[in-house]
């Protein structure tokens, strides 16, 4: 009907032009009220849906037309995935180290800036942000067609995906003992990679049960009222193909969200009292990195989290920001006073590995870099983030304060690479340890070859002379005696005899 209005007191701002009209926003249907209500090229009811011939797009909320085909950005998308998951395999970047907690936690409240962001950090800036926050951080059109509800439904694939990644590696490197699985170190790493996994993308996948949930009212002047999906206006609520998206939200809420919540929370409470060995193990690797009596902390953050994403929904800006400045300070005053993580003495697994090569790579990293050095700077460099984006008006100041906070946060987080990558990366003790095996081998070749031709120069001599040809490896003169006496059934009664005398067990 021509004389019917439609009309709105709430749509989203990145949607919607509503500082045009003090109290709403009209939904007219004609094109030319569309494109003076709509901003990115938006049309329909509460701006919610794209022109014909565009679609949604990620990273934006933009309508842009799309070329290319989707399956060569899917197979795009499934090796960065596979890729995360071999960085924090190969690097240790796990939550059992700590290490990485504050790195999570600072992109996770600064995404919650994104507009912000995007306007005084610089699109470059904004992408890495995106991209830590598994966010696409530039406009990617998927497929020709993609609406609000197919963008929403996709935004739960790529935790998917990592997830499935990893329990195939855990099933397969514990359960079936897979021959591509028995590196040490996969074995060994895998469930603390899962639970890393779990932590980084709670707040992603939170973002992504929430979008489905929300709504908006639409009113009419003929006395019509209409509760509409506020992603996407045309769409009514909790009805039709929306009650898909309620489902998968409420299915990733109940057996997700709320259980990774609860663990979190009071797990370690709970690993006190479980009689279950793996669900024990699995609790361990969440709270191994703090001091006794401080789990909670984990759980706490966690909590913020929760916290802070529904301040941002119902809040104003500026309280908001003010909400969230008060909370890093007395977060990083805790953690300043506290200390509530484990400081590592030594690196165990490091000194396993006797290879020059290593050491000369870790000699510069005497000292740890540790949560308790690492959590207040990267919550100092939130709050010199915040307090920027409470600078009203002074632009100079938002520029300079948003950038600086950002790079130190990032020189931070390569620094913490660094120092993971000559820790923990496994390829030089990989190389170190088949090094010495091939070296192994050939002394012990050798040492046979010596007393098979020449038997009467003695077990003593024959081992100088293998040690003396391959010097640079380190093989103990008894091991060498050992395993060749292993392989070889019988040696004459001369050289065994001297084998286990007095003078061979000086070795």
């Amino acid at each position: 009907d021509k004389e019917t209005v439609l009309y709105s007191d709430y749509c989203l701002t990145v949607y919607c032009n509503d500082i045009l009209f003090e109290k709403g926003i009209t939904l007219e249907s004609s094109n030319q009220q569309s494109e003076v209500q709509c901003s990115n090229g938006r049309v329909g009811k509460l701006c919610g849906s794209c022109p014909k011939g565009y679609s949604t797009t990620f990273g934006s909320s933009a309508c842009r037309k799309c070329q290319g085909p989707w399956y060569l950005l899917a197979i795009i998308l499934g090796f960065v995935g596979l890729l995360l998951v071999v960085i924090l395999f190969l690097l240790n970047l796990t939550v059992l180290q700590g290490t990485i907690l504050g790195v999570s936690f600072y992109a996770n409240i600064t995404y919650l800036y994104s507009d912000y962001f995007e306007q005084y950090g610089g699109p470059f800036l904004y992408a890495i942000l995106s991209w830590l926050n598994f966010g696409v951080g530039f406009e990617l059109c998927f497929f020709d067609g993609m609406d609000e509800f197919t963008k929403a439904i996709l935004q739960f694939v790529f935790p998917t995906y990592l997830f499935v990644i990893l329990l195939v590696i855990i099933i397969g490197a514990h359960k079936y003992n897979w021959k591509i699985f028995r590196v040490p170190f996969i074995a060994k790493r895998a469930v603390p990679v899962l639970a890393t996994m779990m932590l980084l993308t709670y707040s992603n996948i939170a973002g992504a049960v929430i979008i489905p949930l929300r709504f908006s009212t639409i009113y009419s002047t003929n006395g019509e009222t209409t509760t509409v999906w506020l992603q996407q206006g045309d769409i009514p609520y909790f009805q039709g193909k929306h009650l898909v998206l309620v489902i998968l939200s409420l299915a990733f809420t109940l057996f997700y969200l709320f259980p990774l919540t609860f663990i979190l929370l009071f797990g370690d409470i709970l690993r006190r009292y479980t009689r279950k060995l793996w669900f024990s193990h699995f609790l361990d690797v969440f709270y191994g990195a703090f001091k006794k009596g401080f789990g909670f902390w984990l759980g706490v953050r966690l909590l913020l989290r929760i916290i802070i994403l529904i301040l941002k929904i119902k809040t104003s800006m500026n309280a908001f920001t003010n909400i969230i400045f008060h909370i890093l300070s007395i977060c990083m005053a805790f953690e300043l006073i506290a200390k509530p993580f484990i400081v590592h003495k030594r690196c165990d697994y490091c000194q396993k590995n006797k290879s020059p090569l290593v050491l000369r790579l870790r000699k510069g990293f005497h000292t740890q870099i540790h949560p308790n050095m690492m959590d207040p700077l990267l919550l100092f460099t939130a709050i010199v983030f915040t307090y920027a984006a409470l600078q009203d008006g002074k632009m100079l100041l938002r520029n300079f304060n948003t950038k600086f906070s950002f790079l130190v946060y990032l020189s931070l987080v390569l620094l913490l690479l660094l120092f993971h990558g000559c820790k923990y990366f496994p390829l030089p003790t990989i190389i170190s340890q088949k090094s010495r095996a091939f070296g192994s081998a050939l002394q012990k070749r050798f040492f046979q070859k010596k007393i098979q031709e020449q038997p009467h120069v003695g077990i003593n001599v024959a081992l100088a002379d293998a040690l003396a040809e391959f010097p640079f490896y380190e093989v103990t003169h008894l091991q060498l005696l050992q395993e060749s006496d292993q392989e070889e059934e019988t040696f004459s009664s001369e050289n065994t005899d001297y084998f286990t005398s007095s003078t061979a067990s000086n070795y």
